[in-house]
């Protein structure tokens, strides 16, 4: 009977956690970033920010990007 439970609860949560996968990767497909510096793995654009002269970066990247 505790296996059985276990079991379900188990299971449950593995196709909880899989229905979220599925829909975090359906609608993030379908997003448009906008342009800029490409990420990077697992820190994304953390090192990419500017510490000084932070408005003439971003007016570089927007003329680099096109965005501007």
């Amino acid at each position: 009977m505790i296996m059985s439970t276990t079991f379900a609860v188990s299971l449950g949560i593995l196709l909880w956690i899989t229905a979220r996968i599925i829909h975090l990767f359906a609608t993030r497909s379908h997003l448009r970033y906008p342009p800029g510096p490409r990420p990077k793995l697992l820190i994304g654009n953390a090192l990419d920010f500017p510490l000084v002269n932070a408005a003439m970066k971003y007016m570089e990247w927007g003329k680099e990007y096109n965005s501007s």
